[in-house]
């Protein structure tokens, strides 16, 4: 009896040792993984020059942009997208589609910073160059000359457009030449005046003006 009493006791408390284990197993929470968030890639890795060079970050300038580079950026971005379809319009079907969307975008390059004279030069060039008509040319009147109000420079866009509208009628660039003489911007005895004079005085020339070509000259 006391053998049985004794594997009696054994075996109750090995039961509850068993049930003991269970019951902690079942209440211990498993630890969950911890997930690895993926590191975004830098979208300015593209720009490196070699492989192993360091990824390029932008740039975060101390002090913001002023209007002045905005709006020079603006008719930059504009003057590029021109010439864009410029050199799509080189043997393109659509050529005259793509020729009337770049002088768009010189447009937009002006009104975006009247002070960029290169938008002036690319957009007088567009409209006096291939077929042109009398939009075309009021228009290129109106640019040419608002250059030349903005720049000295832009007195060259005038001359230009006087020696394309001579090829039609001598007198339509005598009146350009002369109307750029009224110009406030022009200063007298420069060399700029001095060209226009020489210009104008071989327009009244060819015209068979030789009072007014010897003035002129």
């Amino acid at each position: 009896m006391e053998l049985v009493r004794r594997f009696t006791c054994w075996g109750v408390g090995l039961t509850l040792c068993l049930l003991n284990v269970h019951v902690s197993a079942a209440d211990a929470v498993p630890e969950q993984p911890e997930i690895e968030v993926p590191a975004l890639p830098n979208p300015e890795a593209r720009f490196k020059l070699q492989i192993g060079d360091e990824e390029p970050i932008p740039a975060d300038p101390k002090t913001p942009e002023d209007a002045t580079r905005i709006e020079r950026r603006k008719a930059i971005t504009w003057q590029l997208t021109g010439q864009l379809h410029l050199s799509r319009a080189e043997g393109s079907p659509d050529q005259a589609g793509q020729l009337a969307k770049a002088e768009d975008c010189f447009r937009k390059a002006i009104e975006a910073d009247p002070k960029f004279l290169r938008s002036y030069q690319m957009l007088v060039s567009m409209l006096i160059s291939g077929p042109i008509n009398e939009d075309k040319i009021e228009e290129a009147r109106k640019v040419a000359f608002h250059a030349a109000e903005q720049f000295p420079e832009g007195f060259t866009l005038v001359r230009q457009l006087a020696g394309v509208l001579t090829r039609r009628k001598v007198d339509d660039g005598i009146g350009i030449l002369t109307t750029a003489l009224s110009v406030r911007t022009l200063v007298p005895d420069s060399v700029t005046y001095y060209q226009i004079q020489r210009d104008l005085g071989t327009l009244y020339r060819v015209a068979n003006k030789m009072p007014l070509a010897q003035q002129s000259y």
